[in-house]
């Protein structure tokens, strides 16, 4: 391979040689785009398995010969009852392996011993009848790609191996997955929109001492999330709307670590208290913006208060009702207590004075500077 690109969060652009893991993706990436699949300096042939219902590819590596599933063979009868099994010798899944039968399959499981190491993107997507995803017997599975399981089913739960360490962007938005176990995982990093969309989301359970960031829209519009937990003791980076319209969440503990909490990231959850640690350095505007709860059209603030580590070098809170910054010293957010604005303020930032409004005849600034 000539050269592998990636695009993580943080807009870093990186290159590798290596060809394990990446060099299917860019197989199908290329040759779907129509470009020379020579372009790709690895030989690949067509293989086949006369036991399994599947189609695949061959090639080789450093660590001997790769067997990606790319499909099911045309005369392939459907599994009964729609189970789908993953043969032991499967390194790897294809885009839209299931073929044919991708409306048809209601569950999927990895035999025991799998070899199988990466799920490329797309490999499941619009797998609407795909209710059950048993990959724990999969004991070499690192990455779940892009996409992976775009619009599945998985009401009927979702089980991963210990060795995951990489979900991609998309993976599982708009599931109807309704618990996210990653306790017994790797995995440190959500990444974009992995679980955008999952509307009967209740529960996320990370891996502790393990997960250190949440991507942009990791978790957007998850309106039934409520209980997340294991993110405390290592959690670092949560990016722009990662919990926006998470409305059921009511409670986030910052820990010590944190660093980073993007734009909206908590825009339209209910957030009663906010304790901002000692290692922020960064808050994005509108970060806890329109946090309230609506009955018969009356809204009720939820914020009661804001409060920031005296050791902090970059906020401070100012009566535990305004979030602020010390440089240039802009107001970013208030509780509904709030009865004025703080007297050192400069500027106003965006979306600062969203949770304090709506219940509140008038606001005095005449003190601001």
């Amino acid at each position: 391979v000539n050269i592998f690109q990636s695009w993580p969060a943080r807009g870093k652009v990186e290159y590798s040689n290596k060809i394990d893991n990446y060099v299917a993706n860019l197989y199908f990436m290329f040759t779907g785009a129509g470009l020379n699949e020579k372009w790709i300096d690895v030989d690949f042939e067509d293989w086949t398995d006369e036991e399994s219902i599947y189609t695949a590819i061959k090639y080789k590596t450093t660590d001997g010969d790769k067997y990606v599933i790319t499909g099911v063979k045309d005369d392939a009868p459907l599994p009964e009852s729609g189970a789908f099994v993953i043969p032991v010798w499967a390194d790897a899944l294809a885009p839209n392996c299931l073929g044919r039968f991708v409306s048809d399959a209601t569950s999927l499981t990895v035999e025991t011993d799998s070899k199988l190491q990466t799920i490329y993107h797309n490999a499941f997507a619009n797998a609407t009848n795909l209710r059950t995803v048993d990959l724990s017997n999969a004991r070499q599975l690192k990455t779940i790609g892009t996409m992976a399981f775009y619009a599945t089913n998985l009401s009927g739960g979702l089980t991963f191996s210990q060795t995951l360490t990489s979900i991609g962007s998309y993976a599982f938005q708009n599931s109807r997955l309704a618990e996210l176990e990653l306790s017994n995982t790797s995995v440190d990093t959500i990444s974009i929109g992995a679980f955008k969309g999952c509307l009967l989301l209740t529960k996320v359970i990370f891996s502790e001492n393990k997960i250190e960031e949440i991507d942009p829209y990791a978790f957007d519009r998850c309106e039934y999330l409520e209980n997340i937990s294991n993110y405390e003791n290592s959690l670092k980076w949560i990016g722009n709307n990662a919990f926006s319209y998470c409305k059921k969440v009511s409670n986030f503990d910052f820990g010590k670590k944190m660093e980073f909490i993007g734009e909206c990231a908590f825009q339209k959850c209910t957030l009663g208290n906010v304790e901002i640690p000692a290692s922020v350095w960064s808050i994005g505007d509108g970060a806890f913006s329109d946090n309230y709860t609506e009955t018969s059209g009356t809204r009720t603030i939820t914020i009661e208060s804001i409060k920031v580590n005296n050791e902090n070098q970059y906020y401070k809170s100012v009566g535990n009702n305004a979030l602020c910054s010390k440089k240039n010293p802009t107001l970013l957010a208030i509780s509904n207590q709030i009865e004025e604005i703080p007297e050192d303020i400069v500027t106003i930032g965006a979306y600062a004075l969203s949770n304090g409004m709506w219940d509140k005849d008038e606001l005095n600034i005449s003190q601001a500077s």
